[in-house]
């Protein structure tokens, strides 16, 4: 029984390293230049991430669960 659950703990260390591992390919440089780097194309929606980055991060500071977005026109 206890090899299973130690068989069961690698298992989930290899998915969590290999989907780490993945992002991280996925989303070079991103991972390495956070302060200065912004995900998506810089002429169309870098700017909507930011703008959704920052909506989503107000309503949890101020303890709303951000189910709509009364900002957008």
């Amino acid at each position: 029984m206890q090899s299973l659950q130690r068989q069961n703990f690698k298992r989930c260390l290899v998915a969590i390293f290999v989907s780490l591992l993945i992002a991280i390919l996925l989303t070079w440089p991103v991972g390495v230049k956070l302060s200065s780097t912004l995900v998506g194309h810089p002429g169309n929606d870098t700017w909507n991430h930011v703008w959704g980055y920052w909506w989503v991060s107000e309503h949890l500071e101020n303890g709303v669960w951000p189910e709509r977005a009364d900002l957008m026109s």
